[in-house]
C-alpha cells in the first residue's frame, strides 16, 4: 500500500528543480539533487515498494551501502540515519569507498547505491556488486543502468528533476519490486 505521505513527498520532489553540482563533502550543504535521492533510497526500503524475503532483514536495521565517492555528505547521512524505514527499521549508512575490494565479504547490506563515476571505474564497482550474495537492491546514480540490466533502479535527471528508472528483472535473490513502485517510476524496463 502506498502511503499518502510518500506520494505527497514524491509529487513535491518530482516538481522540484535540482542542482547537479557535486557535493564535495561536509563543507558544503547537500544539494537538492542528493536530498531527493536520499529520501528515495529511504523509501525503497519500504515493503510497499520493494519486498525482501522474510528472513532478509533480520534485526531492526536497514543497511544502505554507498560504493564510490560519497555524494551525500556527512550532514545528510546523519539526517538519514535519524529516520526509519516505513516498517520501523533504523537506517544505517555504510560508506564503502572506492578501492578494488571496497565491500568487505561480511558486510551486511540491503541496498547498494553506486555513485556517479567514469565508465572504467563503474565496471569495477559493478563487478564488486555482482559478487554480493543475498537479496540486495542495487541502485545506480547513472541513467541507463536499469535499462542495461546492470541495476534494478537507476536515477536520472530529466527537465531538471530527479527521476528513476526500474528494471524489476534485475532484482535478484528473492527481491520483488512491486507494482506500486513501477507506477511511480519514470521508466520501466523488462529485459
Amino acid at each position: 500500500m502506498i502511503t499518502k505521505r510518500f506520494v505527497l513527498i514524491l509529487l513535491m520532489l518530482v516538481g522540484l528543480p535540482v542542482t547537479t553540482g557535486r557535493n564535495a563533502g561536509a563543507q558544503q550543504p547537500p544539494n537538492r539533487e542528493y536530498i531527493i535521492k536520499a529520501a528515495l533510497l529511504k523509501h525503497f526500503g519500504n515493503p510497499a515498494y520493494v519486498r525482501w524475503p522474510a528472513d532478509a532483514i533480520e534485526g531492526e536495521v536497514f543497511h544502505i551501502g554507498v560504493l564510490g565517492n560519497d555524494p551525500f555528505g556527512t550532514d545528510l547521512i546523519r539526517r538519514l540515519e535519524r529516520q526509519q524505514t516505513a516498517n520501523g527499521n533504523a537506517i544505517r549508512v555504510h560508506l564503502l569507498g572506492d578501492s578494488e575490494n571496497s565491500i568487505p565479504p561480511d558486510q551486511e547490506l540491503h541496498l547498494l547505491f553506486i555513485s556517479k563515476t567514469p565508465q572504467r571505474t563503474l565496471e569495477r564497482r559493478l563487478t564488486q556488486a555482482r559478487r554480493l550474495t543475498g537479496p540486495i537492491l542495487i541502485v545506480g546514480d547513472r541513467q541507463g543502468l536499469a535499462q542495461e540490466g546492470r541495476a534494478a533502479i537507476s536515477f536520472y535527471i530529466e527537465s531538471n528533476r530527479v527521476r528513476f528508472e526500474v528494471n524489476p528483472r534485475v532484482a535478484r535473490n528473492g527481491l520483488r519490486i512491486t507494482a506500486d513502485l513501477l507506477r511511480l517510476a519514470g521508466r520501466v524496463y523488462q529485459r
